[in-house]
C-alpha cells in the first residue's frame, strides 16, 4: 500500500491554491469584509472614520483591480514579441512599475465611478450606504478574482505582486533615518503626506451640506398616470371633498421622519411686496411619514375646506419630525401652497 501523492491531496491543492493567488487579492477581501461590516451592518455615524473606509473603495480599488487585470505580468519575458490579430483578454506588452499603477488605479477608478452611478441610476435601488457599497464591493470582488485568475497564469517570476514585507522594511528603514533628528523629519514627512491623502479623500468622499436636503411638492395625475406639476383645483365647494396629491423626498442620506400639516389660509391680498400676511387660518389634516434614503412617497389624500372666499391659500408645510404648535413659514422646513376659491353652496339654495 503506498502513500497518497501530498501533491494530490486536499491540503497540497488549497496550498498551491493559496501560493497562486496574490496577496494583494487577500488584503483586498480583507478590506471589503472591513468595510462592509462597518458601513453597512454597524452604520459608523463618525464622518472621519466613513471616509478612511469609503475612500479606498471609492477612489483607488476599482481601478487597481482593473489595471491588475490588464497588466498580470510585472517583468515581460525575455522572448515576449508583439502578437498580432485580436484576442478577447488582451495580453501584456508594457511593463509598468508600481507609480504608474497607482496613477492609473486612480484615474480609472474615477472613470469607472459615473458608469457605476449610471448604472445606480437605472436600477430600482436608492443611492444609499447599504446599495453603493456592497455594489462597488462586488464590482471590486469580480475584478480581483480575474485578476487572480490572470495573474495565476503567469510565472511566479514574471507574476506582479504587491511586497507588502519589502514596503514595511523600506518605510521603517527610511523612517528611522541615521539619527533621531532625521527620524522626527521623516516622520513628519510621511505624516504629512497621509494628511494630505485625507484630506483629498475627504472632499472627494464626503457628502456636502448642499446634497442633503427634503423635497415637498404638490402633484397631480396625467392621462397616462404620471405625476406631474400642474392641473390642481381652484375652485371648491365648502364641506366638499377634493382630491390632491403631495409629493415627499427624503434626500437626507438618512432614514428620516415627517410631518406633513395642511391648512387653508385667508391672507391679505393688498399689500404690496413683502411677506404675505395670514390673517385666518384653518388647519385640516397632519400626516406623518417615515422616509428612507432616497425615497419619494406620494401621499393622496382629500382635503373639505370649510373657509369661504376668494384668494385663499390651501398650504402645505413639511417638517422633519414633529410639527410645532406654531406652524408657518417662519417655522417650516418647506412650504408650498396654491390659490384657490370657496363658495358656500347653501347660500344659493331657496
Amino acid at each position: 500500500m503506498t502513500n497518497p501523492d501530498v501533491s494530490t491531496s486536499t491540503p497540497g491543492l488549497a496550498s498551491r491554491l493559496a501560493t497562486r493567488i496574490p496577496s494583494d487579492v487577500y488584503a483586498t477581501l480583507a478590506f471589503l469584509v472591513l468595510v462592509n461590516l462597518a458601513v453597512v451592518v454597524v452604520g459608523v455615524e463618525s464622518p472621519p472614520l466613513r471616509v478612511a473606509l469609503s475612500a479606498p473603495l471609492l477612489l483607488f480599488l476599482p481601478g487597481y483591480v482593473l489595471v491588475a487585470s490588464l497588466f498580470p505580468r510585472a517583468s515581460l519575458p525575455e522572448d515576449h514579441h508583439q502578437s498580432s490579430g485580436w484576442n478577447v483578454v488582451p495580453a501584456q506588452h508594457t511593463e509598468l512599475d508600481g507609480p504608474e499603477r497607482a496613477a492609473l488605479s486612480f484615474g480609472l477608478s474615477l472613470a469607472v465611478l459615473p458608469l457605476f452611478g449610471i448604472a445606480i441610476a437605472f436600477s430600482p435601488w436608492p443611492f444609499a450606504d447599504d446599495v453603493v457599497v456592497p455594489g462597488l464591493s462586488l464590482l471590486v470582488l469580480l475584478g480581483a478574482a480575474t485578476s487572480a485568475a490572470r495573474r495565476g497564469a503567469v510565472a511566479p517570476e514574471s507574476r506582479f505582486d504587491v511586497p507588502f514585507r519589502a514596503w514595511a522594511g523600506r518605510l521603517w528603514n527610511f523612517i528611522s533615518g541615521d539619527g533621531a533628528a532625521n527620524t522626527v523629519v521623516n516622520v513628519a514627512l510621511v505624516l504629512s503626506v497621509v494628511l494630505s491623502v485625507a484630506v483629498v479623500g475627504y472632499a472627494f468622499a464626503a457628502p456636502q451640506d448642499g446634497e442633503r436636503y427634503s423635497g415637498l411638492s404638490l402633484v397631480t395625475e396625467n392621462e397616462s398616470g404620471e405625476y406631474v406639476a400642474g392641473g390642481y383645483p381652484e375652485n371648491f365647494t365648502a364641506g366638499e371633498e377634493r382630491d390632491l396629491t403631495v409629493a415627499v423626498e427624503n434626500s437626507e442620506q438618512v432614514e428620516t421622519e415627517y410631518t406633513v400639516v395642511t391648512r387653508v389660509e385667508r391672507v391679505d391680498t393688498n399689500a404690496s411686496g413683502g411677506p404675505v400676511t395670514v390673517l385666518e387660518a384653518t388647519e385640516l389634516r397632519r400626516a406623518t411619514m417615515t422616509l428612507d434614503p432616497g425615497q419619494r412617497r406620494y401621499d393622496e389624500h382629500a382635503v373639505a375646506p370649510e373657509t369661504t372666499g376668494e384668494n385663499l391659500l390651501l398650504s402645505y408645510y413639511l417638517y422633519r419630525g414633529d410639527a410645532p404648535e406654531t406652524v408657518g413659514p417662519d417655522t417650516a422646513y418647506r412650504h408650498v401652497y396654491i390659490w384657490i376659491d370657496v363658495s358656500d353652496d347653501s347660500a344659493a339654495a331657496p
